[in-house]
């Protein structure tokens, strides 16, 4: 079976340049699996972005791990130093007993998600203040993005820049690039 595996994988050692629906120049390797969780982008993929850019944003799964990974093993073997990092977080589930059914692509979300819900979006805040207090300790600075979709609330938006930045973040913008493209990059530094 090893050599059958082997076979499999002599190609996929090679990192495959993609593009964003922009024409914006991407390397994807190792697998849609790669980068979530405890993952992250190859080293081989970073080296040759290093060489290809100016600046390379590596994208690391969503747990501890990822971060500790990456600024333990990943940094160090590419002797670069990381100019910032990241942080993530996730909302909070409506724990309501009516609200038993997934999110369904083409079926229209529950209210929950549509109209202004502020304590709902504050709910989620400590996943996100634990991944940038965890960031800081590995002396990066950090960054947040946050990514505003077409039904969330200038109160809700607000908020969660607001916790970012009083959980340690050096900044936080936000990008409507979701909902606008390119154009929805922000404009940082915003202060």
């Amino acid at each position: 079976m090893a050599g059958a595996l082997t076979v499999l994988m002599k190609d996929a050692i090679k990192p495959n340049l993609m593009q964003t629906l922009e024409g914006t120049p991407a390397l994807v390797h190792a697998g849609p699996f790669a980068n979530i969780a405890h993952g992250q982008s190859s080293i081989i993929a970073d080296r040759i972005a290093l060489k290809l850019a100016d600046y390379v944003i590596t994208e690391s799964g969503f747990g501890r791990i990822s971060a500790w990974k990456i600024l333990r093993y990943q940094v160090p073997l590419l002797r670069v130093d990381p100019a910032g990092g990241g942080a993530g977080g996730h909302g909070a589930r409506p724990q309501d007993a009516r609200w038993r059914s997934e999110v369904v692509a083409g079926k229209p979300l529950a209210s929950e998600y549509t109209e202004e819900n502020v304590e709902l979006v504050r709910k989620g805040l400590p996943n996100m203040a634990r991944h940038i207090q965890n960031a800081l300790k590995y002396g990066v600075n950090v960054v947040v993005a946050v990514n505003s979709f077409k039904d969330d609330k200038p109160a809700e938006v607000e908020l969660v820049r607001q916790a970012a930045i009083e959980a340690g973040a050096m900044d936080a913008v936000v990008s409507t690039h979701w909902m606008d493209g390119g154009r929805g990059r922000s404009s940082w530094p915003r202060r």
